[in-house]
């Protein structure tokens, strides 16, 4: 997963598929501006075999504006099976994974991070001064 902004949740379902669901939350002054932004930057997924890539980036360098009263939020809450490997990236937000088996990479350009039974190798970066 890698996505521009947006907390990112992932927990285990005791089934063997992948569900991904997204709630974003974007404001603007106007409606048509809201559109756009949504617009230049939509969720992706694919599927190629065994591995699930869910992306949201703009087409655009930057998603911020420093006119008007902008804001953005997202979340993304992934269910997957409990043997699973997981790359996480997000430009800000809190990433949170529990009860998977299987190497976990976590990246926030600011955010928490939070783990909670794991096995397998662990990675994680918040970008944030210690």
């Amino acid at each position: 997963m890698e996505v521009d902004f947006g907390a990112i949740n992932v927990s285990t379902n005791g089934t063997s598929e992948v569900v991904v669901d997204v709630w974003r939350k974007i404001g603007r002054k106007k409606k048509a501006d809201e559109e756009a932004f949504l617009r230049d930057h939509p969720v992706t997924f694919n599927q190629d075999g065994n591995t699930v890539t869910v992306r949201s980036r703009g087409k655009t360098g930057s998603s911020w504006s420093l006119r008007g009263r902008n804001s953005n939020e997202a979340k993304y809450t992934i269910t997957v099976p409990a043997r699973f490997s997981a790359q996480l990236r997000t430009g800000g937000g809190s990433v949170d994974v529990a009860d998977l088996t299987g190497e976990v990479r976590a990246d926030t350009g600011g955010g928490a991070l939070s783990f909670s039974h794991l096995a397998g190798p662990l990675r994680g970066d918040s970008g944030e001064a210690a």
